[in-house]
């Protein structure tokens, strides 16, 4: 019998869990017997822990000797029995992080591209309110229900007769531009006022 109890194992790397493994099956697997009880086994997500609470469970009753009792492992301060239910606890304590490692990666990945559809939404819906106003005023300007008496306008057109054809007055000033092009600005009146 190797008495390996009360040390200070918390996990069994893969290459001395294959040298119990080829001593046992090297000997007499009945006379071979390793005790493993009574160590600060962890018990957590790292592969490293997890396998050695596998291969302890696995084993058990091949070479491995001690009562259950004695096998325990700690997973977040809390003690459990490797055989009794240290395996399920684990497994749901690590697909509950998992989902929180998950979230909390990819929630702010989500929330900036809501942030930027909002953004990009408000502004077409800008745009769309003050391409609508604009088409109420020329509107309202040719059926002549304007509600509001003065228009200043800025024309870089060589026709600064905007608003004749609309039933308004004009108080315009011209200003010819260096390139001779002629441009006009002033205050278009309507003319039942």
């Amino acid at each position: 019998m190797l008495n390996l109890a009360y040390n200070a194992i918390s996990s069994i790397d893969a290459k001395t869990k294959d040298t119990m493994e080829q001593l046992a099956a090297g000997t007499d697997a009945h006379m071979l017997r390793i005790d493993l009880s009574n160590m600060p086994y962890i018990s957590s997500c790292d592969d490293k822990h997890m396998e050695t609470i596998k291969w302890i469970h696995r084993n058990l009753d091949t070479f491995i000797t001690s009562p259950r009792e004695e096998n325990m492992c700690t997973l977040q301060d809390e003690r459990l029995y490797i055989f009794q239910n240290a395996l399920e606890k684990t497994k749901s304590y690590c697909r509950v992080q998992k989902v929180k490692r998950d979230l909390a990666i990819s929630l702010p990945i989500v929330c900036v591209f809501l942030l930027i559809g909002l953004v990009v939404f408000l502004k077409i819906q800008g745009i769309r309110r003050r391409k609508q106003e604009r088409q109420n005023l020329l509107s309202q300007i040719e059926v002549g229900d304007f509600s509001k008496k003065f228009v200043a306008f800025l024309s870089f057109s060589s026709d600064c007769r905007v608003g004749r054809e609309h039933n308004l007055t004009e108080t315009e000033f011209r200003a010819t531009a260096e390139d001779g092009n002629e441009s006009c600005f002033g205050v278009l009146r309507r003319s039942q006022f």
